[in-house]
Parts: structure tokens; sequence; C-alpha cells
């Protein structure tokens, strides 16, 4: 430590308290100077030129959704509205991470519960009935909650309890926009705090949400009806949304870090069109090169368009010009940076978004949709199956509990769509030699390719007993063909196994 100046000895002997202060503030000071030096360490941290106009707030998950989270709604919505590439993104992230829909297996302690349940779910959560605003079935509200998810940042699903002897369960299930919660609900107070909507307990569980009756941007509905927020049990609600970061009490609209770039695309895009539509205009220039020399014949017009086949005599003096618009070089090149850019904010594959398959080998285009596959993955797992599908069901166990008394527990396993191949050939292979690794259960192979393994399994049975009917086999049946093609008769083998014993 450098030792005191001789002023600040002469300060200390004349005001000790003036010269401790003095020297807590250059002991802070330094400490500052010190904690600077190593924030500006890390090249994202420093305030140079460089990162001038940068704006990094320190803001809660929070606080950013309820300050831009209607705004990013509004805009991404008006992109899939207008925007080709929007729209389609918004497609291709539903077909492929729903498809036909993600389907429950039920699993209950005795089977006539389980066909119980497997027949009223078919019966009612698979029809249109179980729909409150005509939305569709279970899997067509999968679908629709998860384009509302990546187009507004979330979405609510709604349990509307019914008395009517026409539906098959007393309930019925609504798909709200996240704009039926009323942000505006902000309090605090000794057992609860409401945030944009919420409302948590002093664990921080959410214990009940604040709706609108109607949605506040329809115009057709009085503002009266529309502004005025219910109070709605948690367990009557789910609210789906992918949770970015800690705290995050709401989601934003997937297309948030990649709109500008969206936008300016399409901007740069119809400039260009505008440019090709000058250049497909053919302009032509009358010069007078000897002002006066040439006259207009009395009683012919001035030329003043162009069509096919036209032969028009030039008066003396006069000159033609044709206009040369510039061109435009490297657009394609700009175009394909930008849709790169999208794609990959979009957690997509390029040729996915765009439908461009001119640059891709198989190697390659295999490698961008395994990518893809991962993130389909993790999707479902961590948004689909437990904010849209295992609400629904908790809702009809209890409609089964009070239709049908059951009671038991159930275990229920989902299964998503078959995912096409790549190299069935090779991939189908892997797959046989896994089970017969014991690496991978039978059920678990079925279940990738889309199917519920108990109604394979029914679905054999059934066909083979219905081919020994009617001394039927075929090379796909492997109790009756080998691999290589050869017969096996499990009769023949049974005798020979006790005959050996014998």
């Amino acid at each position: 430590m450098d030792k005191p100046s001789f002023f600040d000895r002469a300060l200390l002997a004349v005001a000790p308290g003036i010269a401790a202060a003095r020297a807590r503030s250059q002991r802070e000071y330094l400490q500052h100077q010190k904690a600077t030096s190593i924030l500006r360490s890390y090249d994202g941290a420093s305030k140079d030129r460089r990162n001038d106009g940068w704006r990094r707030p320190g803001t809660s998950a929070r606080a950013e959704i309820s300050v831009g989270g209607s705004m990013l709604r509004n805009s991404a919505r008006e992109l899939v509205r207008n925007n080709g590439n929007a729209a389609n993104a918004v497609n291709v992230l539903e077909t492929n991470v729903i498809g036909t829909g993600i389907r429950p297996g039920f699993d209950a302690n005795t089977d006539a519960a389980e066909r119980q349940l497997r027949e009223m779910w078919e019966e009612y959560v698979e029809s249109e009935a179980s729909g409150a605003d005509e939305v569709g079935n279970f899997y067509a509200r999968q679908g629709l909650g998860f384009r509302a998810i990546v187009e507004s940042g979330s979405v609510l699903l709604r349990r509307r309890r019914r008395r009517s002897e026409r539906l098959a369960m007393p309930y019925q299930v609504q798909v709200l926009e996240p704009d039926f919660l009323d942000a505006s609900k902000l309090e605090s107070t000794g057992n609860k705090t409401i945030i944009g909507g919420k409302e948590f307990n002093n664990q921080g569980e959410v214990v009940a949400y604040w709706l609108y009756t109607a949605h506040p941007g329809d115009a057709l509905i009085g503002t009266r009806r529309a502004f005025h927020s219910t109070r709605v049990l948690a367990n009557e609600v789910s609210h789906a949304f992918r949770i970015d970061r800690p705290g995050q009490v709401d989601g934003a609209s997937w297309f948030a870090p990649v709109m500008t770039t969206l936008r300016d695309l399409a901007d740069t895009r119809d400039a260009y069109q505008l440019r090709q539509k000058i250049a497909a205009c053919f302009t032509v220039f009358i010069h007078e090169s000897e002002p006066g020399a040439g006259t207009t014949y009395a009683g012919q017009p001035t030329t003043d368009h162009i069509e096919p086949g036209r032969v028009e005599s030039i008066p003396p003096g006069k000159e033609v010009t044709f206009a040369k618009p510039p061109g435009v070089d490297g657009l394609s090149d700009f175009d394909r940076a930008q849709l790169l850019t999208i794609a990959s904010g979009l957690g997509m594959p390029y040729e996915a978004l765009t439908g461009d398959l001119r640059n891709v080998n198989f190697l390659s285009g295999r490698m961008g949709w395994l990518g893809f596959y991962r993130n389909i993955d993790s999707w479902r797992t961590k948004i689909v199956i437990p904010r849209l599908c295992k609400p629904e069901l908790t809702w009809f166990l209890d409609g089964a509990a009070l239709k049908a008394g059951i009671n038991q527990p159930v275990r229920v396993t989902w299964t998503a769509p078959h995912r096409d191949l790549l190299d069935p050939t090779k991939e189908i292979k892997a797959l046989r030699e896994e089970m017969r690794l014991g690496a991978m259960a039978y059920p678990d192979m079925v279940r990738m390719r889309g199917r519920d393994p108990n109604q394979v399994i029914d679905a054999w049975e059934k066909w083979d007993k219905e081919l020994k009917k009617r001394d039927l086999f075929f090379d796909w049946n492997p109790r009756m063909v080998s691999m290589a093609g050869n017969s096996n008769d499990v009769n023949e083998g049974d005798s020979n196994d006790s005959s050996a014993e014998d």
C-alpha cells in the first residue's frame, strides 16, 4: 500500500474526520477502477465505440414480457398474415411438431378399465364435441395451440364445465389467445401477487388467472364487456408457452429474434420487384439532334407509344434512344444469407423454411434434419405434452371418474406421429439390431413409428387368427418364414424340443 502523502498526513493531524472520509473515498474509487478494469476485460461488457448504441438493460423476464409482449404478438401476426416466409415457418413447425397429433396410450390396473378409457377417449375427446369454440377435436387443438405459441408466444386452454345431456363428458375445452390475459392486472398484497393477469400465492404457485370475457381486439364486442376480467381458478386453465428465462410468466413470439430481418428482407424484395417492373417497361427517349430541323407532317399525330410489329418513320432531326435500367447483382446470395439467419433463429433448417433444395446432398440434408428432430423432441417434451396434452388428460380423467366411476391410477404414454425415415433400408436394419441387442424394446420402436404398441399387437393377433383360418401365410410373418426366405415350421420345432427333453 502506498504511503500517505504530505497533504494527507497534514490533514490527518488537523482534521482526522475529514482525513478518514477522504481515505474512504479514495478506497472506494480504487475499488471502482479495479471493477471497471475487470469488467472491460470482456469485449461484450465494454462501453467503447464498437458497442455504442447497444442497449443492454438489466430487466427481468417478467418486465421484458410485460412491456414488449403485446407489440411482439401484433408484429408477428402481421408478418404471418402478409409474409410468405413467416406463414410457411409457422406451418412447417406445426406440421412437424404436432402433425396428426400426439396420442395417449392408457395403462390401467385392469384390462376392462383400460378398454373403457380408450373407448371414452375416442368417443368424446377425439370428436369435435369436446371443443367449446368449433376448432375441432383434441388433435386439432394441439395444432392450433402450438401455432399460437409460435406466433403469439403463448396460448390458453380453458375447461368450460357443461351439464348438457348431449355431451358424453361434463366439460368442453376452449382455446384462447394470450390477449385474454388481463395484463393490466397488477397487484401485490400480503398473501397474493398478480402479475400480467396471473395470480400467485406466497409460495410462487399460480392459483388463478384473470381473463377477459371477450377478446380485447374484437371490434364487434362492446368495450364494456371486452375489458372486464374475471377470476378463473388455475385448475381450469393451462397456460402454454416456451420458457426462455427463469421467472418468466408469459411467452414471447418465436419470431422476436428475426422479426426485423424478415421485414427488411420483404422490403428489399419489394424494391427489387419494383425495379424489375420498371426495367420491363420498354422506355424510349426521342431527342432533337437538330432543333427546328424536323417538323411533323400536318395531320400526323406524334408517336408516344410502342406496339408489336409497328413500323414508324422518324422525321428528320429526331434521334431515338432506349432506356437501360441498372441491373441488380448479388440479390440471390443476399436473399439466401438472410433466410439462413431467419431459419436459424426459428430453430429449423433453411430447406424446410424455403423449400430450396438446390444445394443439398444426402449427407448435409440428413445432418440438418437430425438437428431439427432434436429441437422437435425438446419442444414436445417441454411444451406440448406438459402444457397442451396433460391438462386435457387430467380433465378427461376427472370426467371419467364422474361418468363411469373410474378412480384407479392410470399410467399414460404419449405417442407422437411417425417420423419419415431418411434412409429406410439402413435405419430399419439398425432398429432391428438394437432390439436384438436389447438396447430397445419393441414397444419403443412401435411408438417411434407413431403407433400404439397395444393396438399393433391386437391387430397382429386378429390377422394371425384370420390367416390361419384361411390357411394363408406371407413372408413378412417371421413365425412362418425366416429372413432368408426359408419356411419356419413352428410345430416341428416344438416337437423336436419336446423329444429332446424326453
